[in-house]
């Protein structure tokens, strides 16, 4: 079982700066359609994974594990 997270900034922010605060370290990679992603594996120190991506006309929403809000 996993627990996900998504936060959505406001704005033009790059994926660099994002990284910088939460994930330092975080390598290159790209998701599975394409789009750059940078990614850190805080497994050691933290427990989890981070992936962080960019999109545009972002929104928020919860789901539970069955995809139900």
């Amino acid at each position: 079982m996993s627990i996900d997270y998504r936060l959505t900034l406001a704005g033009e922010i790059p994926l660099e700066q994002v990284a910088e605060l939460v994930a330092p370290g975080a390598r290159r990679t790209t998701t599975r359609s394409g789009k750059p992603m940078l990614s850190a594996p805080l497994y050691e120190e933290y427990g989890y994974l981070v992936d962080i991506t960019s999109g545009s006309n972002g929104y928020h929403e919860a789901e539970d594990d069955s995809g139900s809000p």
